[in-house]
């Protein structure tokens, strides 16, 4: 009876610590589990954060700075080094430049009322640099991140706009101002000598063909900025420089242009008829630029892997501080000049356009006697 008794304690006690042992073990595989889970969420946080082109800085509910991502770093640049791990009040970071103090505000004012808090700030450096702020406490109030966001992108594409209309008007109010003018004195005064009724005439044609012209190239930019209807296919380059040259020899018949190539026949992916407006527009720059008969070069090189173009005049030249300006949009380096011959500045506006669609490259450079050449590679196909 004993011995019965006591296998059954043994019995019951064995069980008992089956049961607690499996269970330990299945309680430490889960806590093995979720420490792996973990740890693989917080990597997957960490590369998040690592990658996202947001700048963060993450601070704790003692507004102690516990985190800055590598794109904070690079907002910050050297005064990042000085932040991590310090508090948002040490004394020893209060002057680490206006972006640091505009965003210490934020996440103090975050940690403070509990709720998000914005700023848009611009940094004026060598590159203006325009920066969206935002400040949120975390959800269990324990600490605050701040968020930096580059939009000067942005900011740069709505000033582009801006300047695109304001000097859209300007170029067209000049020609309605001169038509307007001559048309009232036609109104006002009773008798006009014939010579001065063509010369008014001719004025206002002149001046409505400017207008033309101004609006045909806007148009045209326009277009090629929805690049997406323009039919691209097998190009022969000497071809399409061929008959950009006589288009323009037709217009001037006394300039004369000479043209050199290394192969009779270069191939490239393209356009035909833009790639034939780009050179055109170059040449006619030639022409228009230059103070006697122009005489411009054409150089045709083929390489390996593509092709260089260099086309250069003898005219008047491009100042060397004006060379990184010449394919902006309405920009001239003489304006009086420009406006004489009908010009607002948009052709070489164009020509960069169309040579950036079919993924080449364009430049000026001044030569050294006198005039300037405009450099173009196009890949080959």
């Amino acid at each position: 009876m004993i011995i019965y008794y006591y296998f059954t304690i043994v019995f019951i006690i064995g069980f008992f610590l089956i049961f607690v042992l499996k269970n330990y073990i299945n309680i430490r595989n889960r806590l093995i589990i979720f420490e792996k889970n973990n740890a693989s969420f917080y990597n997957e946080k960490l590369t998040i954060m690592e990658n996202i082109e947001d700048g963060v800085i993450i601070v704790d509910a003692f507004e102690k700075i516990t985190y800055i991502n590598s794109r904070g770093y690079s907002f910050l640049g050297k005064n990042g080094n000085f932040l991590l791990g310090k508090p948002l009040l040490d004394k020893s970071i209060e002057h680490q430049g206006d972006l640091w103090k505009y965003g210490r505000e934020l996440l103090i004012e975050a940690l403070s009322t509990k709720e998000k808090a914005y700023n848009f700030i611009k940094l004026d450096n060598d590159i203006k640099v325009h920066l969206s702020l935002i400040a949120i406490p975390t959800h269990d109030n324990n600490g605050a991140i701040l968020f930096i966001h580059d939009k000067s992108d942005k900011q740069k594409i709505i000033d582009t706009g801006k300047d695109y209309i304001a000097n859209a008007s300007h170029e067209l109010r000049t020609p309605i101002t001169i038509i307007r003018g001559f048309a009232e004195t036609l109104r006002d005064i009773e008798e006009v000598s014939e010579v001065m009724y063509n010369s008014i005439l001719e004025k206002i044609i002149r001046n409505c063909e400017r207008m033309e012209n101004l609006v045909k190239n806007l148009l045209t930019l326009t277009d090629l900025e929805h690049w997406t209807n323009v039919k691209m296919g097998e190009c022969d380059l000497i071809t399409i420089i061929e008959h950009a040259c006589m288009q323009v020899i037709n217009v001037y018949p006394k300039i004369q242009i000479e043209q050199f190539n290394n192969e009779d026949c270069i191939l490239i992916y393209g356009n035909h008829d833009l790639l034939e407006l780009a050179f055109i527009n170059i040449l006619n720059n030639g022409v228009k630029y230059s103070s006697s008969l122009a005489e411009i070069k054409v150089v045709v090189t083929a390489q390996q892997h593509d092709v260089k173009i260099d086309i250069s005049d003898k005219g008047v030249g491009i100042p060397s501080s004006d060379l990184n300006r010449i394919f902006d949009r309405f920009y001239t380096v003489d304006k009086t000049h420009s406006r004489k011959l009908g010009g607002a500045g948009l052709g070489l506006s164009i020509v960069k356009t169309i040579i950036n669609n079919h993924f080449g490259k364009i430049y000026a450079s001044c030569n050294r006697d006198r005039g300037a050449t405009f450099t173009i590679i196009l890949p080959r196909l």
